[in-house]
């Protein structure tokens, strides 16, 4: 059944760059972000994968670029090494690389927590692994709900479509996600072991690209990636406190990866 969702999700992205010209801009949004991410640690001259490469915006970022993507529509665009593939399942041995990023993407991935695991297999130790997603993806906007008209609507998500700037309001975002970060902040204080990747699923829409994240399957917490990386082993140099990772919002996580299995 993967199998099969995979297939889709990649049809789609074929579809989508091939055609309307999805996630096309001249310079990438991140781009400032991973130049000083590159900066800050020197690694213009090490071996580093880009997973949801795309076009290859960022490929010369650093001399000895590598780009991984689920749609093999976009190889013509880069001029350095690409692979097409899931970010479950990377083609690369152990240990290949110093460090990478990954940008707006996990929370494409169906299996999240499954992706998390190769990126730790894949990084030497001591690499380095640059994270942003969306995070805490929404599943109204799988449904395209704030942009489709209230004719469109069952009276159920149009309550949804109305309340909108209410249910986006950080105040709220806070408060409804209060009770799982300070679980998770005890564990990490207490009993920081490893457990699986705690996310929500979402239903992303491959038949209508409505907005941005309509085709998000998986809705992921900043800190419970920090808590997952934490505790096998893995530091986390952007949050290095749990403090910070129970502030943490829409930056990126960075992971420096331990020398444990």
């Amino acid at each position: 059944m993967r199998s099969n969702a995979m297939a889709t999700a990649a049809t789609f992205y074929n579809r989508q760059y091939a055609e309307t010209g999805y996630a096309q801009f001249d310079e990438h949004p991140c781009a400032q972000e991973v130049a000083a991410f590159v900066e800050r640690y020197a690694l213009r001259g090490t071996q580093c994968l880009e997973i949801g490469c795309g076009r290859g915006l960022l490929q010369d970022i650093v001399d000895d670029y590598t780009g991984l993507d689920l749609s093999d529509t976009v190889r013509s665009y880069l001029r350095k090494p690409f692979y097409s593939g899931s970010a479950e399942s990377l083609p690369f041995d152990d240990a290949s690389f110093d460090a990478l990023w990954t940008l707006t993407v996990l929370e494409h991935v169906p299996n999240p927590e499954a992706a998390l695991t190769e990126i730790r297999r894949v990084l030497r130790p001591g690499g380095l692994a640059f994270l942003k997603p969306a995070w805490n993806c929404r599943w109204w906007a799988c449904e395209g709900i704030p942009v489709r008209p209230y004719s469109d609507l069952s009276i159920f998500r149009r309550w949804v479509k109305l309340t909108l700037g209410i249910r986006e309001s950080l105040a709220l975002r806070m408060l409804l996600a209060a009770p799982a970060r300070l679980t998770t902040a005890a564990r990490m204080r207490l009993t920081n072991r490893p457990r699986p990747l705690h996310y929500r699923r979402l239903q992303a829409d491959y038949d209508t690209y409505w907005m941005a994240d309509s085709d998000a399957c998986s809705a992921l917490d900043p800190m419970e990636v920090i808590r997952w990386f934490t505790a096998r082993g893995d530091s986390a140099v952007s949050h290095p406190t749990v403090r910070s990772a129970l502030l943490s919002r829409s930056e990126a996580v960075v992971i420096r990866r331990g020398g444990g299995a």
